[in-house]
């Protein structure tokens, strides 16, 4: 049995050094395009999904709220936005000033419901951010970005969608480099 064992471990020993001096030959290493669009996709997608988080906060959902803080206007009910990055309408204009032109996010706060009540006010001599709900849900499934043309001021990119009722859309997307900041000048308002 022993002789059995050892002969084992000695066709194992060989076959693993057998193996040691076989190459492999090696993989060629992936060749990184260079093409320009390669280098802006990724930042061109990630600010796609900044500038999509923002938006639905406007179009599509609320923002995270607490039902038992709340205030009246106009007889409207609005609930304090418990998101702390967005707790006061000084945070949420620079958080849409980081992604989006200066006309795109004033189009964003003046924003209103089917009431004609704005999304969101300031109380409490503006330290509180309020928000009324005006949720719709998404229209859309699924979605892709892709750079089509660049400069070195501006990049526009396609916007594909699939709606949740089948049906399909494309639209163009525009940043611009203004102020030192890639923000976006065209962007699907109501998407």
């Amino acid at each position: 049995m022993k002789r059995i064992c050892i002969f084992i471990m000695a066709c194992t020993l060989l076959l693993g050094l057998a193996a040691c001096g076989t190459a492999q030959p090696a993989e060629p290493p992936e060749t990184p395009t260079t093409t320009a669009q390669s280098a802006t996709a990724a930042p061109v997608k990630a600010a796609f999904e900044r500038a999509l988080q923002l938006y639905q906060y406007f179009s599509m959902i609320s923002m995270p709220y607490d039902q038992n803080d709340t205030i009246e206007r106009d007889g409207v009910t609005y609930y304090r936005v418990t998101d702390p990055e967005y707790s006061t309408m000084d945070a949420l204009a620079l958080a849409l000033s980081e992604v989006f032109s200066y006309e795109i996010m004033r189009e964003f706060l003046s924003r209103t419901n089917a009431v004609n009540a704005l999304l969101y006010v300031e109380a409490d001599n503006y330290t509180k951010l309020y928000t009324c709900m005006g949720d719709r849900g998404a229209d859309v499934s699924s979605y892709s970005v892709g750079v089509v043309s660049e400069s070195e001021s501006k990049i526009v990119s396609k916007l594909s969608a699939v709606h949740f009722d089948g049906e399909e859309s494309e639209t163009l997307l525009t940043q611009e480099l203004i102020d030192g900041k890639w923000v976006f000048t065209d962007f699907p308002l109501d998407w």
